[in-house]
């Protein structure tokens, strides 16, 4: 498994994407608490072809992003009040236009209502947002090594995470 650095060419990769989430998707949160969709973006040129596993998706603003591209697009979400909106917002049965209708009919998106360290799906990727205390790099790199024995050559881990937050574990 490789982890994947690619925060450092998010400009350039932006600049360059064909996706913009910022204008394609509603933004359910808002930076700071989530990832500004510029970033969601650049991950999605990058997620093209792929199968996505996002870790700590929240109300899925990620994912809405990532399946624009992505192959398929698994989410894990352990709060309650979050995991209800995830599976909300990505019913086929609720599409409010055709146009959502056709941006969900198009991707598979799994939404997984429990923690990603109980059940870890072999992926492409694996992605999440450093979120310390409660969820760390350290703790997902761990899981993933356990997992490595099975997972898909060539697998990758991509790592987020904002500047100036501190782990002091890490």
């Amino acid at each position: 498994m490789y982890i994947t650095l690619v925060l450092t060419m998010m400009s350039d990769a932006y600049t360059a994407s064909s996706v913009n989430c910022s204008t394609e998707v509603r933004a359910f949160d808002m930076s700071p608490k989530r990832a500004p969709q510029a970033v969601h973006s650049a991950l999605a040129e990058y997620f093209a072809g792929k199968e996505v596993v996002e870790v700590g998706s929240r109300v899925g603003d990620g994912l809405a992003c990532f399946s624009r591209t992505a192959r398929n697009v698994t989410g894990f979400e352990i709060d309650r009040g979050n995991c209800r909106v995830l599976k909300h917002r990505f019913d086929l049965r609720r599409a409010t236009s055709e146009a959502a209708l056709r941006a969900l009919a198009t991707c598979n998106v799994t939404v997984r209502c429990r923690s990603f360290f109980d059940e870890a799906p072999d992926a492409d990727v694996y992605v999440w947002w450093s979120q310390y205390p409660q969820l760390t790099n350290l703790a997902v790199l761990l899981q993933l090594q356990r997992i490595s024995a099975w997972a898909r050559p060539g697998a990758e881990a991509v790592l987020l995470f904002d500047e100036g937050e501190d782990d002091p574990t890490e």
